[in-house]
């Protein structure tokens, strides 16, 4: 297979970085990852790969035992410094998520937010189990590839089914539950969410500066009334509260969903 992201070491086209005016369905989504990370992270020593801006950095810290973050992207990572300086309990550092810098058995749970597409998850899968304490919980999420209007991002390596995520986490050590959330949209909303994602990869070709993208990109979202909401450099409780609201749905472990945008996986090392 192709792997087009495959050794890079800078993902910035692709990190989602804080602006003023995201689209509301945007932070929703953001905000359900790590309300569920929220729940399995208290007391634990956590390992956040491929952190971004570190969005839930903040909320994870508050209920974790340790947080230790990074990113191989280095104006992500340094957003994220920026954002939590002086934070106690809270350690940033610039890392491949293939290639972990950590001991063995290091941590309680690993969180990989909407970046295993752009690894060797084979690989990364042996990363956690080697830095994960037994009976140690690794979760992740990614855009369901079978559902209807799905669409890769650029730099993605490949994209797993329920059935192929099941199969490649239990091949690795792993016992996985997966659940599923945000239904497939009709209609007008279908339409609407469409024309935004197919203008962003148009605006991504012909304009090369992330300022000048924006500012065409909300002046398209005001022209057809696209719900935006601020989303700053940290998530609040009013986001976590409302996204726990959120239908999450488990779903069958060897049948492909068409019903759900986002897959959640959250699997437990069996050693």
């Amino acid at each position: 297979m192709s792997q087009p992201g495959a050794g890079r070491c800078d993902y910035s086209e692709v990190v989602e970085f804080p602006r003023l005016k995201a689209g509301k369905l945007q932070v929703q989504v953001i905000a359900r990852r790590y309300q569920i990370a929220e729940t399995l992270a208290a007391g634990k020593r956590v390992l956040e790969t491929g952190c971004g801006v570190g969005f839930g950095l903040g909320c994870l810290a508050s209920v974790a035992k340790s947080v230790t973050a990074g990113d191989i992207t280095s104006s992500a990572l340094w957003q994220a410094r920026g954002n939590y300086v002086g934070r106690s309990g809270l350690w940033l550092v610039q890392f491949d998520a293939q290639r972990l810098p950590f001991r063995e058995r290091s941590f309680d749970l690993v969180i990989a937010m909407a970046m295993v597409y752009y690894l060797d998850l084979a690989m990364f899968l042996e990363e956690c189990r080697r830095v994960l304490q037994r009976d140690g919980l690794l979760f992740f999420c990614s855009p369901n590839p079978d559902s209807p209007g799905f669409k890769p991002s650029r730099l993605s390596t490949g994209y797993y089914s329920v059935p192929e995520t099941v199969a490649l986490t239990r091949r690795h050590g792993f016992v996985p539950q997966m659940f599923g959330a945000f239904p497939v949209r009709h209609g007008w909303a279908r339409i609407e969410e469409w024309l935004i994602a197919a203008g962003s990869t148009m605006l991504g070709k012909l304009i090369p500066m992330r300022a000048v993208r924006e500012a065409v990109r909300d002046g398209a979202r005001r022209l057809i009334r696209y719900s935006t909401e601020t989303l700053e450099g940290e998530l609040t409780k009013s986001h976590l509260a409302a996204a726990e609201h959120i239908a999450l749905e488990e779903l069958p472990p060897m049948s492909r969903d068409t019903h759900h945008r986002i897959l959640y996986c959250v699997a437990r090392l069996h050693d």
